[in-house]
């Protein structure tokens, strides 16, 4: 056997899982689109148009890998230690706590802009900008696809 340094058992399993999660998932992606139902990418979430995302409802599982510790977003490891990912300021904190899964983007704007004074214009872009910063992380998501149904 060489003298050369191999990863752990548990880190290849876990980058081999990581791995075959991702492949069925765009492999399932692939099959529905070929079915005639498009697919959306999170990846693709800032380009959606306003009226689309302000529409979205975004879901943070509180209780899932990715947690909130005082202002630290942590990740549990395999042996349930945290991983420190972010540090977010007071603000940022209070925005996660509104995306509940019950309130779309528009109306967490709405909330924001009441608890702070700010325009709505600028609530808005607030929340957009820290939901699709989120959404990329997978750290929160949007409860059901986005719809290209028109503003109303």
């Amino acid at each position: 056997m060489s003298n050369e340094k191999r990863a752990s058992d548990p880190d290849v399993d876990r980058g081999r899982r990581g791995f075959f999660r991702a492949f069925a998932g765009q492999v399932m992606s692939a099959a529905e689109e070929l079915r005639g139902k498009p697919q959306f990418r999170v990846g693709d979430i800032d380009a959606l148009p306003e009226h689309v995302l302000a529409a979205l409802v975004p879901v943070w599982h509180r209780q899932g890998p990715i947690r909130l510790t005082g202002n630290l977003l942590v990740r549990l490891g395999t042996d349930g230690a945290p991983q420190t990912l972010l540090e977010l300021g007071p603000q940022q904190v209070r925005l996660l706590s509104l995306f509940d899964g019950v309130r779309n983007v528009g109306q967490i704007a709405n909330v924001w802009a009441a608890e702070t004074g700010i325009s709505e214009d600028q609530a808005g872009m607030d929340v957009r900008r820290l939901f699709v910063f989120f959404a990329k992380l997978m750290v929160v998501v949007p409860s059901s696809p986005p719809c290209e149904s028109q503003p109303q």
